[in-house]
């Protein structure tokens, strides 16, 4: 996981290793949906998902549940990260 409390409409990777050729299988857990993403690891033995996060709940948990299979195998993991809120820009203007 890139970051574990990112800013609400930003990006996170979520990074999965193993033999090349496996199948992973994501899934978000947001507090009103789930979303799946689907990927195979690379020659290099690394698999990176982009996850783009939108408006996901502030501070809310959001769980990825991390499905990766081998040989007829299945493993799985998990992980998570809490949005947080964009930081308000502040503009000040110098009046003379």
């Amino acid at each position: 996981m890139s970051n574990t409390t990112p800013l609400q409409n930003t990006v996170v990777n979520v990074a999965v290793n193993g033999p090349a050729k496996c199948s992973v299988k994501i899934v978000c857990h947001y507090k009103s949906i789930s979303t799946t993403y689907k990927a195979i690891i690379a020659s290099n033995g690394k698999a990176v998902i982009p996850v783009k996060i939108s408006s996901a709940t502030k501070e809310f948990a959001v769980i990825i549940n991390v499905t990766v299979t081998y040989k007829g195998n299945v493993y799985t993991t998990k992980t998570s990260f809490n949005p947080d809120r964009n930081k308000p820009r502040i503009i000040i203007k110098n009046r003379c």
